[in-house]
């Protein structure tokens, strides 16, 4: 790592400690003007559905869906209609490897050839010098507009998906810049199946949906039934919107396959704003959660960025971006799949979690409204 992002990184990492020191926060948020607000928003700008989580601790203090799952059939949203949650499965890829780690049965800085020696990229040194944490972190140097091409097509499974990596020739060097890749989560993927003998989905389950009692998630191969409670996809139109095929996305499964819902996602939420514990249940420790929310590359011209005014540094940690806001500090990360967008939040230290859902493409209404629930609870200094 060179010593300008080192003397970066570190910057950051005060800031965080001074930002969490100094902040306050509300306790209280008035649902039923909330409630309002969101009504509003949907009515403007012609959301057909939306769905929203709010936890603070272990309490649940919003978990509803507002408008149609499905238009046509006037069937309403509820906590408990499914959709995909695109690259927020990022998240459990991040906590599956933590868990690993906590285990002892690898590290964040391992090699990737050392647990999966098939790995291979058209450069030697990248081959033999890329970390779990690099590709985590997408500063791996690999592009991810190159690499996309690999899966978007919807022809190849995950074995030659990987395999198909060998003929790409990195675009930058080595943790020098932030580039979203999700072809390199596909290999942590086959990573975590390499070092457990279990597929990425076994580990899944076991480790985290059923220890955390998220029984509504999954993310085999979508086979949906007429009775289910899922969404319809919507895309926009210059006719309005449309119905949109559900993607199926379990090739690049480590990367943006799991299916849930409000209900599930809330609790998941729960386990990061515990430290990796919920009731009885302990996942990971503390110092899993502190790794995966560390910053490790900046990103500075993220199109995800909070205007300028409001946020000093923009970052990716391990499965997360993480940035200042308002005098705090917030992760997140979003899914964004045609017909589907969401965005899941924290405010790690006002223990504030957030999960906002639309079925349909590219929503104007999700980012925003996850910070305005963020203003709701942050009372920052005038």
């Amino acid at each position: 790592m060179n010593k300008k992002l080192i003397f970066c990184l570190s910057g950051i990492l005060f800031c965080q400690c001074l930002l969490l020191s100094t902040h306050k926060s509300n306790d209280r948020i008035n649902l039923k003007a909330l409630e309002q607000h969101i009504t509003n928003l949907m009515e403007k700008n012609q959301i057909p559905g939306l769905a929203v989580g709010i936890v603070k601790g272990n309490e649940i203090i919003l978990q509803k869906g507002f408008g149609y799952k499905n238009v046509k059939n006037k069937e309403p949203f509820d906590s408990t209609t499914l959709f995909g949650i695109g690259s927020n499965t990022k998240t459990f890829t991040s906590a599956l490897i933590g868990i690993l780690v906590d285990k002892g049965k690898i590290k964040w800085n391992d090699k990737i050839i050392t647990h999966f020696p098939e790995f291979k990229v058209d450069d030697d040194y990248y081959t033999h010098h890329l970390t779990i944490e690099d590709l985590l972190s997408h500063r791996s140097g690999i592009s991810g507009w190159e690499t996309d091409k690999f899966w978007m097509d919807f022809t190849k499974n995950r074995e030659e998906i990987i395999k198909a990596l060998s003929h790409v020739k990195p675009k930058y060097d080595i943790r020098s810049l932030y580039d979203y890749n999700n072809v390199t989560y596909i290999v942590l993927g086959k990573l975590i199946e390499k070092v457990t003998n279990k597929t990425w989905e076994e580990n899944l389950m076991e480790e985290i949906l059923i220890p955390l009692g998220l029984s509504s998630s999954f993310a085999k191969k979508y086979k949906f039934s007429p009775e289910d409670n899922v969404i319809t996809p919507y895309h926009p139109t210059k006719s309005g919107n449309q119905p949109h095929q559900f993607y199926d996305l379990s090739a690049i499964a480590p990367a943006g396959s799991i299916v849930s819902n409000i209900k599930d996602l809330n609790r998941w939420l729960m386990v990061h704003l515990n430290q990796g514990r919920l009731a009885e249940k302990i996942l990971w420790t503390e110092k899993i959660q502190k790794d995966m929310l560390t910053p490790k590359i900046l990103n500075m011209n993220s199109k995800h960025r909070p205007s300028s005014d409001l946020c000093n540094f923009f970052s990716y940690g391990l499965g997360w971006f993480i940035h200042d806001y308002r005098g705090t500090l917030v992760a997140f990360h979003g899914g964004f799949i045609p017909g589907q967008y969401s965005y899941i939040g924290l405010l790690p230290k006002e223990k504030i979690g957030v999960v906002i859902f639309s079925n349909l493409t590219g929503s104007p209404v999700v980012k925003p409204l996850m910070y305005y629930i963020f203003d709701q609870f942050i009372q920052h200094h005038q």
